[in-house]
């Protein structure tokens, strides 16, 4: 998810102001530019981004991209 399709379907809002569909792409971005740019730990977002923490070498922890770790919730 990008910043620039979470926006047109935030702005478009083709499914009405009524449901949630509109807002979850912009949730689901916010929470991986959290643990991206931000530098929170995975579990503690939600929506749970698509990332996890790997320790390198026993002492840096190492970001790594898994779509598995995804999860929902708002």
């Amino acid at each position: 998810m990008n910043l620039r399709r979470a926006l047109g379907v935030f702005v478009l809002n083709e499914t009405g102001h009524q449901g949630q569909d509109h807002i979850r792409p912009l949730h689901w971005y916010s929470a991986c530019r959290l643990v991206v740019e931000g530098g929170f730990h995975p579990d503690e977002i939600t929506p749970r981004p698509p990332f996890r923490i790997e320790q390198f070498r026993g002492q840096q922890n190492i970001l790594v991209y898994d779509p598995s770790f995804a999860g929902g919730g708002e």
